[in-house]
């Protein structure tokens, strides 16, 4: 066999290879940086911890007190008086979670009924949480704080007793609608919407929902001024002060 012949003007030059780039390791996160993204998973795992110690504090509790009047009004041939006061409280949604829970496990067990209630202060707890990054507040700050107002938080009733929900609901609805007035510039009327929904809510809590209306339009008059303020509560305290006028 003859070698094959070379094309006219030699061998083609070989390709060159390309620089390779140095090798570059990737830059280590500082430690602060790293520990505070651990600082959110802690304050879930908080929650969870605290309400197991809850229900294992209250797992001896029974009924007490002014809830049995809601029990009273589920009896055959009375009548619920959804919007009738309870001392002087316009209390007509405690009225209707404690009557789904009755109709769901009557009185056997106390367990759901303090179990809601410790919902609702969780929920709280979490809430400031948010409140306190929200204001600039170090995350392991505001992670400690709250895993500590899980147990502290509120007095002691709040987390023993279940017909606490409807003073502990309303500060949930409260902090839920300040989320929605906290911004400055020209008011949105989607927010002031959703701030009356849940001062509505509030107010047909406890008479509780009335302090957090008012804390609604104070931040609305800090963020925006009195005209803010007044669209703010005008709708939650017209319908209460109609209820007052009427049947409160």
């Amino acid at each position: 066999m003859t070698a094959a012949a070379e094309p006219p003007g030699g061998p083609p030059p070989a390709a060159e290879e390309a620089p390779r780039p140095p090798s570059v390791r990737p830059a280590m996160r500082p430690l602060g940086e790293r520990l505070d993204e651990l600082a959110t998973p802690a304050h879930y795992l908080s929650l969870l911890i605290g309400l197991a110690f809850l229900l294992y504090m209250d797992r001896h509790l029974w009924f007490i007190g002014d809830v049995f009047e809601f029990f009273d009004r589920m009896q055959p041939g009375q009548s619920l008086n959804l919007f009738f006061p309870h001392n002087e409280h316009w209390s007509t949604i405690p009225i209707l979670l404690n009557l789904g829970l009755y109709n769901l496990f009557g009185l056997r067990t106390y367990i759901p009924y303090i179990a809601l209630d410790l919902v609702a202060h969780l929920a709280v707890a979490h809430l400031l949480w948010r409140w306190m990054l929200r204001l600039g507040s170090d995350r392991w700050i505001a992670t400690g704080l709250a895993a500590a107002f899980v147990v502290l938080g509120g007095g002691v009733e709040n987390l023993t007793s279940s017909f606490q929900i409807g003073f502990v609901l309303p500060v949930v609805l409260g902090l839920l609608g300040a989320f929605l007035l906290d911004y400055s510039g020209p008011s949105r009327w989607n927010r002031d919407v959703g701030f009356w929904l849940f001062g509505v809510a509030a107010v047909m809590c406890s008479g509780i929902g009335v302090c957090v209306v008012l804390l609604g339009a104070a931040l609305a008059l800090l963020r925006r001024g009195w005209l803010a303020a007044l669209r703010a509560a005008s709708v939650p305290a017209g319908v209460y002060l109609v209820w007052l006028a009427l049947i409160g």
